[in-house]
């Protein structure tokens, strides 16, 4: 599913209906699912560390992505960190680009060992 497509789904859910709290939940839904499809420029990322999808857009080999955090007034890939002991150091320091887009990690809850039963 598109962004557009996404777009288009949250404008028709807010169109007037006898009903509007049930259009207004699936709007919202549609937004929050929005996130996940939809890259965010790196200044609108959370930098209290928390773990998110972050994008280069220009590698040495071309565009770059993968699990990182922001600590220290750095980007760092996951794995690797200020505070630890030949880590490599920060995104900056290791690639050639800048990290320029991010997106949230997916929500992620593990199938239930009672499924199927």
């Amino acid at each position: 599913m598109t962004p557009e497509k996404i777009r288009e789904l949250i404008e028709l859910a807010r169109r007037n209906y006898k009903t509007p709290s049930i259009p207004q939940k699936m709007a919202d839904a549609l937004e929050h699912l929005l996130q996940y499809v939809e890259w965010q420029p790196i200044e609108t990322a959370p930098k209290d560390g928390t773990r998110i999808i972050l994008a280069m857009a220009e590698d040495r080999d071309g565009p770059l992505v993968g699990e990182g955090y922001y600590t220290d007034g750095e980007w760092w890939w996951s794995g690797t960190g200020p505070h630890i002991y030949h880590c490599g150091g920060p995104i900056s320091e290791m690639n050639f680009g800048k990290v320029s887009h991010w997106q949230p990690m997916p929500d992620f809850a593990p199938p239930s060992d009672k499924e199927g039963e």
